[in-house]
């Protein structure tokens, strides 16, 4: 009866969403889906979790109402109102022009400029850590990692590779407007890759890949074309995210392989055995595990209660580490320290344990409705304003919903350089995008036209 009633509620949450905002791509969608996936996933049998205590259940019910809530709430104001999104709004949407996206192009090609310039860096620089032999970096990838996680790697620049999430967000963007994948584009996912790789970690490109996507389906409401190359045009998109997620599969596999990870471990039902004695690429114990294991963290933090944090540990650890550097007794390590058997061995367990860890039972419902809100307020301005800048705030607070099912993605320090940097680039880019624009005459007509 659990999986039947969870698919319900995505079923439900997923026409909530078209009824309000008029269209299937929507932050209750990029909520529900992948909430709804790893709970079905949690309760398939595949790995014998403990069962969710009902204080599990409650916060997870708690906060996807909440964040249901905060959706609603813009639209519901919106509608009381009278208001509504423009008919007009339409003639504001940007041409697909290759030209008239250089500004765009430009500034890609200066952050894959600084991120080659990082990446290489980063490279060399684990090669000599690992004795000057590239091939050790497969063959003792379990050391690295170890070494990663428990202080860091030496001689490392932190946070300057993470601007590989604006990269994603900017190539997001750019092809869904031109309908192909440029080298400019494609460049912050072979980064994406190659950091997976030296740094064995699995979470860079995943985040990555949902930057890309969330940029790329948002761009959608603010671009139109021809309806003569509309298929062409769509049929090129598709092949470009079926593509990059195939990049996104292939990376995981790697350093799933590279890294050595246990594929046995306790509660694995006989057909996730069959999985492994198959060798079955990409789907695998530890796989399923890593997209089912963070609810079973939740349960288990708090039952056990053994976990009291300073006020917001998690949501703001980059202002705490900030402040440390400045005196202040505040650093906050970049890991979960504590791991809890559920009864596999974890300590990610979704946003939810870390804003009740970081507020309470209070936070579980502020911080969800706050996000939803957000997202609302910059939903209606990506589509009215037609900005790049409200654009990348948006796919940014997207991130944070598509992946609460796994961590508060605020976190992390490179999820703020990502957006604060993002913020000062797109406002350049819509600076020269409007002043290309006026300098257009049929464009400036059609300006004047819809100021009258």
């Amino acid at each position: 009866m659990i999986i039947p009633a969870i698919i319900s509620a995505v079923v439900v949450s997923l026409f909530i969403g078209r009824w309000t905002f008029g269209r299937w791509i929507n932050h209750i969608a990029f909520y529900s889906i992948p909430w709804g996936f790893t709970l079905v996933l949690f309760h398939s049998g595949l790995i014998r979790y403990f069962p969710l205590g009902d204080e599990a259940w409650m916060l997870i019910i708690f906060a996807w109402l909440a964040f249901l809530a905060g959706s609603l709430t813009i639209p519901a104001a919106r509608f009381s109102t009278s208001r509504t999104i423009p008919p007009s709004s339409s003639k504001r949407f940007i041409e697909i022009n290759e030209s008239t996206l250089r500004p765009l192009y430009s500034a890609m090609w200066i952050l894959n400029i600084v991120l080659i310039i990082h990446t290489v860096y980063e490279v060399l620089n684990v090669i000599r850590l690992m004795g000057g032999d590239p091939a050790n970096i497969v063959a003792l990838a379990n050391v690295l990692y170890n070494i990663r996680v428990k202080e860091g790697i030496p001689g490392s620049i932190p946070y300057i590779g993470q601007l590989v999430f604006l990269g994603a967000v900017l190539s997001g963007i750019y092809t869904s407007s031109v309908g192909r994948i440029r080298l400019a584009a494609f460049i912050p996912f072979v980064i994406a890759v190659v950091t997976s790789f030296i740094q064995v970690v699995r979470a860079l490109a995943l985040i990555v890949v949902v930057l890309f996507i969330c940029a790329y389906f948002l761009n959608r409401m603010r671009t139109e074309e021809n309806l003569r190359n509309a298929v062409k045009s769509a049929l090129k998109r598709f092949l470009a995210v079926v593509f990059l997620l195939a990049l996104l599969v292939v990376t995981v596999e790697v350093v799933r392989s590279t890294r050595g990870l246990y594929e046995r471990f306790s509660g694995q039902s006989g057909a996730l055995k069959g999985l492994r004695k198959e060798q079955t690429a990409f789907i695998s114990p530890s796989i399923v595990m890593y997209f089912s294991v963070h609810n079973g963290v939740l349960d288990q933090y708090l039952k056990e209660d053994v976990e009291h944090v300073v006020w917001g540990r998690y949501t703001f650890a980059p202002v705490w580490r900030v402040l440390s550097k400045l005196g202040f007794d505040t650093y906050v390590g970049f890991y979960q320290n504590w791991f809890y058997n559920t009864p596999v061995p974890a300590n990610t367990g979704t946003y939810i344990r870390e804003i009740h860890a970081d507020f309470g039972v209070s936070g579980v419902v502020l911080v969800p409705y706050i996000l939803g809100l957000l997202c609302s307020r910059y939903w209606y301005r990506v589509i009215e304003a037609n900005k790049i800048l409200d654009l990348t705030i948006l796919t940014h607070l997207y991130s944070i919903v598509a992946m609460s099912w796994f961590v508060m993605l605020t976190q992390l320090g490179g999820w703020y350089l990502s957006l604060i940097v993002g913020i000062v680039v797109s406002r350049a880019v819509d600076r020269k995008l409007l002043h290309a624009k006026l300098n257009n005459p049929a464009d400036r007509l059609g300006l004047q036209g819809h100021s009258q």
